[in-house]
This record gives structure tokens, C-alpha cells and sequence, in this order.
């Protein structure tokens, strides 16, 4: 080493030494953002539901149940084979929660699970507070290219509350839906 070079060693959780690492070209200090890291813990995951042919004006939803004592922070997308509207609703009243859809551990080598749980297709009296409005441009008709929309930054979603999270199909045909939701709890559950 030069006199001008710095050496980083960090332990981690078992005692192993991590030495950190300097890109070559630039030699600049390496570093990986907080979601990725969050893949490399086993603390992100992954809920989603696709319908195809869903009619003019019909919706595809995901409830998102966050439990008491933790949050959720999330990123939400909507995929539409034409024009869409992308709605996020807090507090929704649910008489039936639909169909479980068992979020999906990002890294395939841990066995940490989530508390948060998503159902499709569930059965509401009332929306709740609306969050979001988002137009999907995909196009209309027959002319339909498809279209998509991504959250920019997660949303950090309350602890002990419902979510919705709702796709309509408004480009005048029949068209493929799909909803994505992404997120990270700290800490999450060994299995």
C-alpha cells in the first residue's frame, strides 16, 4: 500500500472480516443502496397479480395488510395493455380479504419471511383515504401500446393498517393488468 491508500475492515454479524472494496478505474470506494442491501440481508420481497382480458372500467386490486409493531417501507408499479388509472387507497373497510398471494423473498438463500401479508381480488365497503391517482398512458382502443407506472421513492406504509392498491383498465377495450409491490421490513422474521 501507498502511502495515500486507506484500507475499511468492518466484521460482520459472525466475525468474518469484510475488507472494503476500491474500484480500480476510478478509485473510488464501492457501495450498494439501501434496497440492494436490503436484498442481500433477506429483508425485501416481492407480491404480485396479473389478470388478462379485464373489461373496460375493471379493476385488478392487492390488499396489503401491514401488521401491528412494524411497518412497511414499499414501491408500488402497475402494467396496462392500454390507458389505466393507478390508485393507492390507506384504511380501506374490507368484508372479505380475497385471495392470499404469499410474498416471495428476493434472496433465494434466506429464509427470512414477512409479517406483511397481500390478498387479490378482495371484497371492500368503503376505499378509504385515497393516496394516489396516477394516469397509465398505454393508449385506447385498438391502438393500445401498453403502458406502465413505478413509484419514484417507496412509500413507508403504517404499522396496524390497510392498504389498496388498485389498477382500472380506461382504454375503452378489454386489456392485461398487473400490480407489483415491492418492500423491505427491518428485521424481518427468520423462518
Amino acid at each position: 500500500m501507498s502511502a495515500r491508500s486507506v484500507q475499511l475492515i468492518v466484521e460482520d454479524e459472525d466475525g468474518n472480516r469484510l475488507i472494503a472494496q476500491i474500484d480500480p478505474f476510478t478509485e473510488h470506494l464501492v457501495t450498494i443502496d439501501t434496497v440492494h442491501a436490503r436484498v442481500h440481508a433477506g429483508e425485501m420481497f416481492q407480491a404480485d397479480w396479473v389478470e388478462e382480458g379485464v373489461v373496460n372500467d375493471g379493476p385488478i386490486e392487492i390488499l396489503i395488510r401491514v401488521p401491528a409493531g412494524g411497518g412497511a417501507h414499499m414501491a408500488f408499479s402497475g402494467e396496462a395493455g392500454g390507458d389505466a388509472r393507478f390508485y393507492i387507497f390507506e384504511g380501506p373497510t374490507i368484508t372479505e380479504n380475497g385471495e392470499a398471494i404469499v410474498p416471495i423473498n428476493r434472496n433465494r438463500r434466506s429464509s427470512n419471511v414477512t409479517t406483511v401479508t397481500a390478498f387479490h381480488t378482495p371484497t371492500l365497503t368503503n376505499d378509504g383515504a385515497q393516496l394516489s391517482n396516477i394516469l397509465v398512458a398505454g393508449g385506447s382502443g385498438g391502438n393500445s401500446a401498453g403502458g406502465d407506472n413505478e413509484s419514484f421513492a417507496e412509500w413507508i406504509l403504517d404499522a396496524d393498517q390497510d392498504y389498496l392498491v388498485r389498477l382500472v383498465n380506461i382504454s375503452g377495450t378489454a386489456q392485461n393488468l398487473g400490480l407489483e409491490i415491492d418492500f423491505y421490513q427491518a428485521g424481518a422474521a427468520p423462518a
